[in-house]
């Protein structure tokens, strides 16, 4: 369906390809586990420096020359731009963490060598996917805030999981057919599925799942049902019979 979209570009996006990399730490509960998480995003992310000195200008305003001007992560993602550093400088990068942040000061290993390895040598073709792409605009200003006499801009991002997991709902509205839970295709003829109505009930046919043609599927669950209503029969009138022998 999708190979007919000429356009469809799909990539994988960052929040996803840094759970690949976690599921190579040894546990989540590590001391280290959250730097190391915060260092990949900052391999992956430089902030827009333009941005960042207005907020920190903005801020020293605001409560004088001894406040503390460093902005918070949450003032970063409200009033800050950020963007993918570039394949080669994400790679170097990400790499220097591994190597960094490989155990904690009392040699406590924080990171699966072995499994890190094997992360890492098929994760690393994705660099090129989660760089922004060209020409495309990923912030959209929604509006200002004055704080310290500075006007600071109010951005919304258009990365990230909120971003994907609309699109993926918007995809299955978009689309108004039931899935396949066995193969996950569209649940009709033309990708191999059926329905047969018995007084038992529905039974869903599935070619990849059930793995014989669609005819001699029927031809068993036919079989099976007349069978099942024979028994049926067949203990109706032993009932029938040991009720009039009870007589």
């Amino acid at each position: 369906m999708f190979g007919e979209w000429e356009q469809l570009v799909v990539r994988l996006d960052v929040w996803h390809l840094m759970r690949r990399f976690a599921r190579a730490v040894t546990t989540d509960s590590h001391q280290l586990y959250g730097l190391f998480m915060s260092r990949l995003s900052f391999a992956f992310f430089e902030w827009d420096s333009g941005d960042v000195a207005r907020l920190q200008e903005a801020k020293q305003s605001e409560g004088g020359p001894d406040a503390h001007a460093e902005p918070t992560s949450r003032e970063l993602a409200r009033h800050c731009r950020r963007r993918t550093r570039g394949e080669e400088e994400t790679g170097w990068l990400n790499q220097e963490v591994l190597d960094v942040l490989a155990t904690d000061s009392m040699g406590v290993p924080l990171i699966d060598s072995a499994r890190m390895v094997e992360v890492w040598s098929t994760q690393r073709r994705h660099l090129c996917c989660i760089q922004d792409p060209p020409g495309v605009e990923l912030y959209a200003k929604t509006g200002e805030v004055t704080r310290g006499g500075f006007k600071l801009p109010v951005f919304r991002c258009a990365r990230g999981s909120t971003s994907l997991e609309s699109f993926h709902l918007h995809l299955c509205r978009f689309i108004p057919v039931r899935t396949c839970q066995s193969c996950g295709q569209p649940s009709c003829k033309e990708f191999g599925h059926s329905q047969l109505n018995l007084k038992t009930g529905k039974v869903w046919y599935c070619a990849l799942r059930d793995g014989i043609s669609l005819d001699l599927w029927l031809a068993r669950h036919r079989a099976r049902e007349k069978e099942d209503v024979q028994d049926e029969e067949e203990e109706e009138e032993d009932k029938e019979e040991e009720k009039k022998n009870k007589q």
